[in-house]
């Protein structure tokens, strides 16, 4: 059914779909570079997210680095990470991050420490 669904979604470049459809048949590459041809903020969450569970760290990262830019959406992403108990890969995800200032702002009150 999953073939059948790449084969349409491809057919009408309905890339959205395309990558969701790739994530199911586990073809995570494809899914990425579908998500990018895409480029929905939308997409690149619901990709990461599987990826993320997958454990295919180095893919989820490119999908978070379409995600972070966008300061509204740091919370949930760290949080999704974070909630796993993958915190290595998200700090890797931030001291990448090639964010614009204003999103960097965000990242700076997301890494300043607490005082408890």
């Amino acid at each position: 059914m999953y073939e059948a669904a790449k084969l349409l979604f491809s057919n009408i470049h309905n890339h959205a779909r395309l990558a969701t459809t790739l994530v199911k048949l586990q073809q995570y590459s494809s899914a990425v570079e579908a998500a990018r041809k895409a480029g929905s903020t939308k997409t690149w969450k619901e990709v990461n997210l599987h990826l993320i569970e997958v454990k295919e760290f180095r893919l989820a990262q490119i999908c978070a680095l379409h995600i972070v830019i966008h300061g509204d959406e740091l919370d949930e992403l760290v949080w999704r990470y974070e909630s796993r108990g993958y915190f290595e890969e998200i700090i890797s995800v931030l001291s990448t991050n090639p964010a614009p200032r204003t999103a960097s702002y965000s990242l700076l009150a997301h890494m300043r420490p607490t005082s408890n």
